[in-house]
């Protein structure tokens, strides 16, 4: 395609703007009197929830990750603001903060976990469209990942279909060795979705298809291995 798009402004500055937002808004939940549990809950509705959308689609830097991290612990633990500079000894820890109060948390949602996830449900989905195969009405997404993977692929694995070879990069996306460039799967969708498929898999084992249509057998199933 010969179509030019404007230069995207940095990822930082985006996502710096973003969490500017979410400041401003800890600072008002910061002067409403809420206990522990109403601010991890009101943080999570009003502040991170805004996020989530952009994050699922961009990815969220690890700068940005930390500084939310912070600010939101300092609001649902110690009911201060982002500015404030007041002295205030901590009284739970971070680890314990996310969750339901009915599991044992105060309210914070797992936002981290709730990112990979969703990375990973669009991994399983770009998985499940290479298997069934890439045609004219496929979504243009799926088309432009079909492509990429073929780009991306080594020469050891031209013979084997995307699909497998999005399940190899999977399985480790540092030694997914591409022709290109001789280095992992390049930052952005294809990499955020191997890595969520990735955590996925350590968490629940291996990636087994549960779903009301199953995967029919197809020509991806020659190069799988026996």
């Amino acid at each position: 395609m010969d179509t030019k798009l404007p230069a995207p402004r940095p990822m930082t500055t985006q996502w710096l703007d973003k969490l500017d937002h979410v400041q401003q808004c800890y600072s008002r939940l910061a002067k409403l009197p809420q206990s522990i549990f109403g601010r991890g809950l009101s943080s999570s509705a009003y502040g991170i929830s805004k996020l989530l959308y952009h994050a699922e689609f961009e990815g969220i830097p690890l700068d940005v990750v930390e500084q939310l991290s912070c600010l939101t612990t300092k609001l649902v633990d110690r009911g201060l603001a982002p500015e404030s500079t007041a002295l205030k000894l901590p009284g739970v820890p971070s680890a314990l903060l996310p969750g339901s109060p009915k599991l044992g948390g105060f309210g914070w949602i797992p936002w981290q976990h709730h990112i990979t996830s969703r990375h990973a449900v669009w991994g399983v989905c770009l998985f499940r469209g290479l298997a069934r195969g890439v045609h004219d009405r496929s979504p243009p997404w799926l088309i432009v990942a079909h492509e990429l993977l073929l780009t991306l692929m080594p020469p050891y694995m031209a013979s084997q279909p995307p699909a497998l070879g999005f399940l190899h990069a999977c399985r480790d996306t540092t030694r997914f060795q591409t022709s290109a460039c001789g280095q992992g799967l390049p930052h952005g969708p294809l990499r955020r979705m191997a890595l969520g498929i990735a955590a996925l898999s350590t968490a629940a084992g291996p990636l087994r298809d549960v779903s009301h249509c199953p995967l029919e057998l197809g020509p991806w199933c020659l190069a799988s291995p026996l």
